[in-house]
């Protein structure tokens, strides 16, 4: 490992190629995010279209959002009471 690190502080040449390197696989990187998200937002509005086809609502607010929330936890607490209680009665 100390080889490397002197080879690198005698050649200023091999410093330059790992930036490079690295600028390079940032890039590719940065790319295939940017397609991923492209692709994710091309979905939501294509499910969005679908919705306002079929002649649903969109709501979304703090407050519904809060609500369909507290429904859910409230439904998961539940769930895990039910088969907690279950397991303690085997």
């Amino acid at each position: 490992m100390q080889q490397i690190f002197e080879a690198f502080k005698s050649q200023p040449f091999f410093i330059l190629v790992l930036a490079f390197l690295i600028a390079l696989f940032a890039y590719a990187l940065l790319k295939k995010l940017i397609k991923i998200l492209a692709i994710i937002a091309l979905l939501l509005v294509l499910y969005g279209a679908y919705l306002v086809y079929r002649g649903e609502t969109i709501i979304i607010s703090k407050k519904t959002l809060k609500e369909y929330s507290k429904k859910q936890i409230e439904t998961i607490k539940h769930d895990a009471l039910n088969k907690v209680t279950r397991g303690i009665n085997k």
